[in-house]
């Protein structure tokens, strides 16, 4: 049996959670500035420890909805890689409440994902229902992608 640490939030109604092994820190939600010519989902950047890191709204980028500003509202920063080595994002979460162990043998795949979001093709159950499992690393990774061509073909016109 293998498990590991994962920590939920909501969006909506809906259920998510996210291995906490790319998580550096969880901060309350700070003042982004806005960049010019990057997708919806992309609220803008903000300083966090010296360095201008990017922020992903989730309920923008699952649902096209500005999150909610609520007080369990928080801003998930992720270490990942990146071409220059590490770097960090943002991942704005609502309703960030509790950590759980999950069993990843319980983790099932399903089929509705599309190929352009294979970070949300997985779920797994517990006495409330359906979880949905966020591949973080994936997410970010076709987020900033995404973003680089949406900003390419914004200054091409």
């Amino acid at each position: 049996m293998t498990s590991g640490l994962y920590l939920l939030f909501n969006l909506g109604s809906e259920r998510f959670a996210v291995s906490t092994s790319i998580i550096t820190e969880i901060i309350p939600l700070v003042e982004v500035t806005q960049v010019p010519t990057t997708p919806e989902y992309i609220c803008g950047v903000f300083n966090y420890r010296g360095e201008t890191i990017p922020v992903i709204d989730t309920n923008q980028l699952l649902y096209r909805q500005d999150h909610n500003q609520r007080i369990c509202t928080r801003i998930l920063v992720l270490e990942t890689e990146a071409h220059e080595g590490t770097a960090h994002v943002g991942l704005i979460a609502e309703k960030v409440n509790q950590t759980t162990m999950i069993d990843t043998t319980d983790i099932r795949k399903h089929t509705l994902t599309r190929n352009s979001n294979v970070y949300l093709g997985k779920t797994v159950s517990d006495e409330l229902g359906e979880i949905q499992i966020i591949d973080l690393d994936q997410l970010v990774k076709d987020a900033l992608n995404d973003s680089r061509e949406h900003i390419n073909k914004a200054q091409t016109v």
